[in-house]
């Protein structure tokens, strides 16, 4: 189940980095989080999504 959960996690937060997702209803305020933390989830997102698949991989074979 938690490997469910980090790749969920990487995939929204890679959306919401990029702009897909709004982390706020507030236009003004999504962009400030995107110009604040976009660049650090474009990184790590994906780094989640893999340890997320590896999770997964892990508990089945």
């Amino acid at each position: 189940m938690g490997g469910i959960l980090t790749l969920l996690a990487g995939i929204w937060l890679y959306l919401a980095a990029v702009g897909k997702v709004q982390m706020n209803p507030d236009q003004m305020k999504s962009e400030e989080w995107r110009n604040k933390f976009g660049t650090v989830w474009k990184i790590a997102a994906p780094i989640l999504i893999l340890f997320g698949v590896f999770r997964l991989y892990s508990a089945y074979f």
